[in-house]
């Protein structure tokens, strides 16, 4: 939904309590979590815990610890309602889940335990679960979503969603003004070119 300002939220990808940059299959570490949250001017981070994503282990440890400093958006991998409790309960301000990890049917479980929720819509070829994207968000927003995640640079679907729903978008500095004009309520800023 349109606001009058543009949220920015950075995002920090986090592997074993370090802020990393992908190289090729390997990390290259950027420096302590805890410390890039605390030392930050920014009062909210979305965290995409890779521990959590890719061995479904969140790093319960480290979101505590930065959420002591930092209001915090955590997508760490949550498949099922008591992971998104470890989450909120470890101090995340909201546990973000991912459409390819949750189904419509264990999201109005989830939905039924927390209104922290946000869900990161991935598609694959346009559709999330074999569903219209638009379709998709209904339903998630029927089940109690209210916010959503994307990293699409479909402007026109963007735009589209952000007309009934709370939409959040992955970008860089530069992409800012042009989904300012889509009505998104924030984007999802890359600053890790700032820790390098």
């Amino acid at each position: 939904m349109s606001g009058d300002t543009i949220k920015i939220i950075p995002f920090i990808p986090v592997l074993n309590g370090n802020v990393v940059d992908a190289e090729g299959s390997r990390y290259k570490k950027l420096g302590n979590a805890v410390k890039t949250v605390k030392s930050s001017k920014y009062e909210t981070f979305y965290v995409i815990d890779i521990n959590g994503l890719i061995k479904n282990r969140p790093q319960i440890n480290i979101i505590q610890e930065m959420s002591k400093e930092k209001n915090l958006w955590v997508e760490s991998g949550v498949r099922f309602a008591e992971d998104m409790i470890d989450v909120l309960m470890a101090g995340a301000e909201y546990a973000v889940l991912n459409s390819m990890l949750v189904g419509l049917d264990e999201l109005k479980k989830i939905c039924a335990l927390s209104q922290n929720l946000m869900l990161h819509m991935e598609r694959k070829n346009d559709r999330v679960h074999q569903m219209n994207i638009e379709h998709f968000a209904d339903k998630a927003k029927d089940a109690g979503i209210k916010k959503f995640v994307m990293g699409s640079r479909d402007y026109w679907l963007v735009k589209t969603l952000a007309k009934n729903v709370e939409v959040y978008v992955f970008a860089k500095n530069d992409e800012i003004k042009k989904l300012e004009a889509t009505g998104v309520a924030g984007v999802l800023l890359d600053i890790r070119e700032e820790l390098q």
